[in-house]
């Protein structure tokens, strides 16, 4: 019986210790486990110890855990997977690297998109360009770039654009004369009209020339005033607003004369003329009206006496001058049209040395040193064509 109990006992034992060793040599011998011999003794380096497993499904594993895990591993591994553990750092192993591939996604995305661009122009300032560029603009075959930007910048109804202006006026002119000497001692008052025109070689550099005339003045004999004018003109202005304000100036020739019947004899033919300066502010206080003054300076006149029906003589030719003081305005409809009005006053002064050459019939003496102020007020209103 004894003996019958510990042969059960030995059988039992050795299933139990199968039951345990079996299934690691059977998993090293299907190649599942891998034991490696740890580095040779003569190496200064720390043991590794090195682990593989090789993934395979199992069907002592529970079925749900088996499917679960591989079917989240084999997603995104293989099958090879290397576990390295190194207690310290290594420098003459080899170290196994984990090999992995991710599936990857394509994906293709069609994006249509419109962009909206918006074009802004900011106001680009030029100023005006000097003498020089402009002289430049006027021999040369193109004109200067500095000269076409500024013109770009300018409001398409402000008169700088204009290259031509017309003008047309009427009015009325009053003159008199002054002098201790009965010969040049008269005055008249008449109408009168004039033309006018502007010839704008750029916006700031431009030629005119102006005309009046007076309709039936007389001194007891019908005369006539004639004052012509020829010369060029520079302006400034301070902005690029139509309200900018501006200058004007320049040189120009002057011309006036007093013509009477060539048989008459009290009176003589009077010229004078020279050089002189000009100088107006232009004021817009509204897009469509400017204040417009300034004046004239012709600081030297050629004056001369022409014989008629006398040959009179105040005496040697003295000191003659000019000056000119002029207020106006204009009401502006367009670029093209403004109505335009001016009043000028205009005070020349003649002075002489030695005698006259006849006997002043109201004195009944030659006079020595004879003056003469002669002044003409001109009225103006007309109309201003542009283009």
């Amino acid at each position: 019986m004894l003996l019958r109990f510990v042969q059960v006992s030995s059988i039992l034992f050795s299933m139990s210790v199968q039951a345990q060793v079996g299934p690691l040599s059977e998993a090293i011998e299907k190649g599942r486990y891998q034991v490696r011999a740890p580095a040779s003794a003569n190496q200064n380096q720390p043991d590794e110890i090195k682990i593989h497993l090789k993934k395979e499904k199992s069907s002592r594993l529970p079925g749900k855990k088996v499917q679960t895990r591989e079917s989240d591993i084999d997603a995104i591994i293989d099958q090879s997977t290397s576990v390295v553990y190194s207690p310290s750092p290594v420098t003459t192993s080899t170290v196994t690297t984990t090999s992995t591939t991710v599936p990857k996604l394509s994906t293709t995305t069609s994006t249509t998109t419109t962009s909206s661009t918006t074009t802004t122009t900011l106001p680009l300032i030029v100023e005006q360009p000097n003498l020089i560029e402009q002289v430049k603009s006027i021999v040369s075959d193109d004109e200067q770039p500095i000269i076409e930007a500024y013109k770009e910048q300018i409001h398409p109804d402000d008169v700088r654009l204009n290259q031509i202006e017309i003008g047309i006026m009427a009015g009325a002119i009053s003159n008199t004369s002054n002098s201790n000497y009965s010969f040049r001692n008269y005055s008249t008052f008449s109408p009168q009209m004039g033309i006018g025109g502007k010839l704008w070689l750029t916006p700031f550099l431009g030629l005119y020339g102006q005309y009046i005339t007076s309709l039936g003045a007389d001194i007891q004999i019908p005369v006539q005033h004639e004052i012509t004018e020829l010369g060029f003109d520079l302006r400034k202005f301070y902005g690029m607003s139509r309200k900018a304000n501006s200058l004007h100036y320049g040189l120009f020739y002057s011309e006036y004369k007093l013509s009477v019947p060539s048989d008459d004899a009290h009176r003589a033919h009077l010229r004078s003329s020279g050089l002189g300066i000009r100088l107006f502010a232009r004021v817009p206080v509204a897009p469509t009206y400017s204040w417009i003054f300034g004046g004239k300076l012709v600081p030297r006149l050629q004056h001369h006496e022409r014989a008629t029906g006398i040959s009179l003589s105040s005496g040697s030719p003295g000191e003659s001058s000019r000056v000119d003081l002029s207020l106006g305005g204009e009401f502006k409809m367009s670029r093209q049209s403004q109505i335009i009005w001016d009043l000028t006053v205009s005070h020349e002064k003649n002075q002489f040395s030695g005698e006259a050459s006849h006997v002043d019939p109201e004195t009944g003496q030659r006079p020595k040193g004879v003056s003469v102020n002669n002044t003409l007020t001109i009225f103006s209103l007309g109309y201003r064509w542009g283009q």
